[in-house]
Formats: C-alpha cells, structure tokens, sequence
C-alpha cells in the first residue's frame, strides 16, 4: 500500500469502530524518542521520518503536527500522501487535541492505542476532550490490522554500560533510589500519623 491507501484503509477503521478522530503519537511501549523499527508508526502512516511529531486523523483532515526543526522535511515527505504539515509553536496553530475539540461535534469519539501514549498524552487528551463532551478511547490499535509486514520486536540481548561511560555503578544507583524512597516513605508515614493524631478523640 502507499501512503494514500494506508490513509483511506485507517479511515475505513476508524468508520467500522465508530472512531471520528485517530491519533498517532511518535512513541513506543517505553516512552523513548528514537523507535525501533517495529514502532515508526508516523512513517509507515504517512512517510514522515523525523523523530518528533503526532498524526491526527479524521473523515475530512489528516495532519502531522510537528516543530520547526522538522517543517522543511516534512512538506518534502508529506507531498502526496494524504496528510498535511500543522506547524506547531506557529501563531494560529492549535494543538492537536485543541484542533479535534474545535472540529469534532460533542459525543464524537477520538481514539489512540493507550501502548503508545504516556500517562501525560493521554491525560492531557481526556482534560481536554471529555469536559466538550467527546469520548476518548485509549485501546484503539488501527494499524496493526493494516501494517502486514511490521517489523518484529528487537531481539537483542540487554546489557549494562560500563562505569566509565554512567559515572556511577549499579549498585550506587539503587543504593540512592532506596536512600531516596526511604525518605519519601518517612515524609508520608509523618504525615499520616499527624493526620491521624489530628483526628482522635
């Protein structure tokens, strides 16, 4: 498929599921900015190969919001395919979920595969749509249906980099958290007791 078929196939999802508008973010289960292969979700979606940036997708509009580190490669990657440039930080550009909030009616849903989008992302969604009346929907997965070849997972083994490299050890570093998770655990147990002291009777 090429880019405009992949577009016309995600749409022709989002129809059959009752999904008004679908959002791509560039992520992974992990939260990291530079994917693996299995996970350039925006580039096998519309072509668009930078490592920052959110498709949004409706009936009538596909677009790619990104930064100005990205605008000039982007219209060159974009040409063609269906999706547009939305330059974000522009005067008169909206955020993605401002956008769908101004173009979606009340009781419209916005969709997104909850793998993909971190805790903020999705928050921040939800506060924006659901107080208009939309429905958010986190467990949307449309491309895997659609994407015959992904790639697999990464294979290789993890390992730890050396010292030289961190400038502090393993066990230094869990020695800190601990240190650090001890304090935070004597600030709550304070702060409960206080409460409860305050309570009594």
């Amino acid at each position: 498929m090429n880019h405009l078929e992949k577009l016309a196939a995600i749409r022709g999802l989002m129809k059959e599921q009752g999904i008004d508008g679908y959002i791509i973010p560039s992520s992974d289960p992990h939260i990291s900015e530079y994917l693996p292969e299995r996970y350039k979700c925006i580039a096998w979606a519309s072509g668009f190969t930078g490592s920052a940036g959110t498709l949004a997708i409706t009936q009538d509009f596909a677009g790619l919001w990104t930064d100005s580190r990205y605008f000039v490669q982007a219209n060159e990657q974009l040409a063609g395919t269906g999706f547009e440039l939305v330059k974000l930080k522009v005067q008169g550009s909206a955020e993605y979920a401002d956008w769908m909030a101004e173009k979606l009616p009340a009781g419209a849903t916005v969709a997104f595969d909850g793998n993909l989008a971190s805790l903020q992302v999705a928050q921040a969604v939800q506060q924006t749509l659901e107080p208009l009346g939309l429905r958010v929907n986190g467990q949307a997965d449309l491309l895997s249906p659609l994407w015959t070849d992904r790639p697999s997972l990464p294979l290789a083994p993890a390992y730890l980099l050396e010292e030289e490299i961190t400038g502090q050890s393993t066990a230094s570093k869990l020695e800190a958290v601990r240190k650090a998770l001890q304090k935070k655990q004597s600030r709550i147990s304070s702060g409960f007791l206080a409460r409860r002291s305050g309570l009594a009777v």
